[in-house]
């Protein structure tokens, strides 16, 4: 990082516009109160922690209480989960808040660019994963274009930074749309249509058990390829998520797209 970089990083404006400016100054007030202690306080503060780490470790190990795989993990991973998971998550909640609240608009769009590149984008591509386009190129497909999202996204930013800069007062608007684009194709419709299983037909079904943050395997899931014969046209679907027990219809969400779900 040059001279000058580090110079755009430390006279970014990072304040924030009321009432918002006033609860992070209040958050950060106590935080600083918090650390005050610390330092105050080392050996006690030091060996409360360390009593209440070897009680966790104690109560894991106590069979009837009988705590789970991934509560286990993170019981004795603590030590360097949770101030990880503090310094992510302040970092985190910091970004959203300048994305949204930052008073200088030059401010708020590079964070709203990270926000989009790395929360809001990928959530876009998976609440379009079970559309007509999506499930014709299946998982590998999905994860190709979330590669292709993360590769481009910055890239163009770059390319046309000027141009970005120069409404960088639509990027909360812009943020606050795709948001509401997100939910809405995730769960909402117009309306619904119902397929009955004569219209349809199930192959290559393979069961997966997704593996979640920590590490820890989920509960085993079924998807299948669906072949489609529809008004018509014929479809060829890719990885299709099965509902437990018996499959009674294809179920067709009609928001800004179609989502394809067998119920």
């Amino acid at each position: 990082m040059n001279s000058e970089t580090r110079d755009k990083i430390v006279q970014m404006d990072l304040s924030l516009v009321a009432p918002i400016c006033y609860l992070t100054e209040t958050f950060n007030a106590l935080l600083r109160g918090c650390f005050r202690i610390l330092c105050r306080y080392p050996r006690a503060c030091l060996s409360l922690t360390g009593l209440l780490y070897l009680t966790g470790l104690v109560l894991i190990n106590v069979p009837g209480l009988e705590f789970s795989i991934a509560t286990a993990f993170l019981t004795l991973t603590a030590p360097i989960a949770m101030p990880l998971g503090f310094v992510l998550a302040y970092m985190g909640v910091g970004a959203i808040l300048l994305a949204l609240f930052a008073r200088n608009p030059a401010t708020r769009l590079p964070f709203a660019a990270l926000l989009e590149l790395l929360l809001l984008g990928p959530m876009l591509i998976t609440a379009l994963s079970d559309t007509r386009l999506m499930l014709l190129v299946g998982d590998n497909g999905s994860f190709v274009i979330l590669v292709a999202h993360l590769c481009l996204m910055p890239w163009l930013f770059l390319r046309y930074q000027g141009w970005f800069m120069r409404h960088a007062r639509w990027s909360t608007p812009a943020v606050l749309v795709l948001v509401s684009l997100i939910g809405f194709e995730s769960q909402s419709g117009f309306t619904t249509t119902r397929i009955s299983p004569e219209y349809f037909s199930l192959s290559d079904c393979r069961w997966e058990r997704p593996i979640n943050g920590v590490g820890v395997k989920g509960k085993a899931v079924q998807s299948c390829d669906v072949q489609l014969h529809h008004e018509g046209q014929e479809y060829h679907f890719r990885d299709v998520v099965m509902p437990s027990g018996r499959v009674s219809y294809l179920e067709v969400r009609h928001a800004l797209v179609d989502h394809f779900q067998l119920r």
